[in-house]
């Protein structure tokens, strides 16, 4: 992970132990770039409350925050004493996406969906990102999913399970 100097972007590069869902997937050897949400200069008050959100902000606050705890180059480390500055479990960042996901619902004043789980990230996100446009063969290829029909699956699985259209206009 590199961040830009100016902090407008980041690099990451996915890591080497990570085995995609699909083994011909390109994923497991791609860089990834995030760029800032409405970075400064703000030209509104309204920019500078967006920028709150950036993942880019967010992510290097977190990694600044957790340096002196840090014990190898993984991302997400504990913080708890008998784990400090150790990897978190599958089952720790599982948990911790569960609640990210209840108190996005809840902050629009929603209750989350019965049965959620950190997989309908999966799921959501490309419902999302089809909402938003994208196309479908990037959508496959950022899912690493092998075909449309594994899409079509997910996305509509996703859009009785957890619907994120009604959020739209939140």
């Amino acid at each position: 992970m590199q961040f830009a100097l100016d902090f407008s972007r980041v690099t990451f590069k996915t890591n080497s132990a990570f085995v995609p869902k699909v083994s011909e997937s390109t994923l497991a050897y791609r860089q990834v770039d995030l760029r800032a949400f409405h970075p400064p200069p703000f030209s509104s008050s309204e920019e500078e409350r967006l920028h709150r959100l950036c993942p880019v902000r967010v992510l290097h606050h977190y990694v600044d925050g957790t340096k002196g705890l840090r014990k190898g180059n993984q991302l997400f480390v504990s913080w708890a004493d008998s784990h400090k500055g150790k990897p978190i479990s599958r089952q720790r960042l599982s948990h911790w996406l569960v609640e990210a996901i209840i108190l996005a619902y809840n902050s629009v004043g929603l209750s989350p969906p019965e049965g959620l789980k950190a997989h309908s990230t999966r799921s959501l996100a490309t419902s999302w990102a089809a909402f938003r446009g994208m196309s479908i063969q990037d959508i496959c290829a950022a899912a690493s999913w092998a075909s449309a029909l594994t899409f079509v699956r997910e996305c509509f699985t996703s859009f009785i399970f957890t619907s994120p259209f009604h959020l739209v206009n939140k």
